[in-house]
């Protein structure tokens, strides 16, 4: 028979269809559990992005970062919840949700959290300087869109997104994922383009290209 935490995650996933809000949801039960045994885990990555943007499309996986025994990993996500377990990953197929713990400590460096709802998370700002970091890395467009529509959260503190940024080296970045959400339209090349003209040339090129639009 399945475990009863197994049992209550179906019951509450059973008529959700969002997948945005079924990661929320397996989160808040996991987390949970987790915590029952003094561990305290949070949720980072593309499931933040999915907890403080919820119209934004994300991945199903959820990413959760603290510090947890392999042990306890196994008894909480295979033991009580029955998932799968493939490398560092952790899934069940017919849920469609994935969980992983990739991290002991949060990033960037000197990363806080906050709670939404019951559900440990990243902070707004220091989760902005993460799809910085991913897109100055990358030039990826999915990640530029992400760190756009959170540059315009109603909650962001712009104070200390400007002190972090400054702190971690990734005031410039910042600026150009800045200037390139203003755009009215963003696509892949024009992600890319803007990413190569910050590598190659800094921020005076990225201002000329993008303020003649």
């Amino acid at each position: 028979m399945p475990d009863e935490h197994r049992l209550r995650l179906d019951r509450r996933l059973r008529d959700e269809r969002d997948q945005n809000r079924r990661a929320r949801i397996a989160a808040e039960e996991v987390l949970a559990r987790f915590n029952a045994r003094g561990i305290v885990l949070t949720v980072v990555g593309g499931s933040a992005v999915a907890l403080w943007d919820p119209a934004a499309h994300v991945s199903r996986d959820i990413d959760l970062v603290g510090i947890a025994s392999q042990a306890d990993i196994d008894e909480v996500l295979h033991g009580e919840f029955e998932f799968a377990r493939e490398g560092r990953h952790w899934f069940d197929e017919d849920l469609a949700l994935a969980i992983e713990v990739p991290a002991w400590v949060l990033e960037p460096a000197g990363a806080v959290a906050t709670v939404i709802g019951t559900v440990r998370v990243i902070s707004l700002e220091d989760l902005i300087l993460d799809r910085v970091e991913q897109w100055h890395g990358t030039g990826a467009l999915e990640v530029a869109l992400q760190a756009g529509r959170l540059l315009a959260h109603g909650l962001l503190d712009e104070e200390r997104l400007a002190q972090r940024a400054d702190a971690i080296g990734a005031s410039a970045p910042l600026e150009a994922l800045r200037l390139l959400a203003s755009c009215d339209e963003i696509d892949s090349p024009l992600s890319h383009e803007v990413h190569r003209l910050l590598g190659a040339d800094g921020l005076l090129r990225v201002r000329a290209r993008l303020c003649r639009r």
